[in-house]
């Protein structure tokens, strides 16, 4: 018997469980209507470059709050009406990403707590790009016109 087909098999026994979990963690977490709240804290650059948010939610009510972080009082904020389908994606998005206890200096981090109808919490750390799947999904759930009312373009 060769080698090769047994890696397959070992592979499959061990990442079943571990994505397995993760859908399972998605499951219970992203039943709508989501509350709770994500922050994103922009990569270590300096102002005015460096920004920092916060969305949160209260089943279909909806705060977005940006300062420019480091200490700053600066802050602006808008309310807006939450989509329940695009809360639970981004929370689903959420869920499924790796959690990241230590992320490399400089990284742009998301941190959430959710919870789902069931009472069932999500709490995540993660790291993000801007144009990747969770960055993407938070990004989807502020209108873009309170996104660009508090954020800019």
């Amino acid at each position: 018997m060769s080698i090769r087909p047994l890696r397959f098999v070992v592979l499959a026994v061990l990442l079943v469980p571990l994505l397995a979990g993760a859908c399972a963690e998605a499951d219970r977490a992203c039943h709508g209507p989501v509350v709770g709240s994500v922050s994103y804290y922009g990569s270590s650059v300096p102002p005015p470059y460096h920004v920092e948010w916060t969305i949160t939610l209260d089943g279909d009510r909806g705060r977005f709050e940006v300062t420019p972080g480091y200490g700053a009082s600066q802050r602006w904020s808008a309310d807006f009406v939450a989509d329940p389908a695009l809360a639970t994606a981004a929370c689903t998005s959420l869920a499924a990403a790796d959690q990241v206890d230590e992320p490399p200096p400089g990284s742009a981090v998301v941190t959430a707590e959710l919870a789902g109808s069931d009472g069932h919490t999500l709490r995540r750390r993660t790291t993000v790009v801007t144009n990747g799947d969770v960055y993407g999904a938070l990004r989807a759930l502020v209108p873009a016109a309170t996104w660009e009312q508090v954020y800019g373009s």
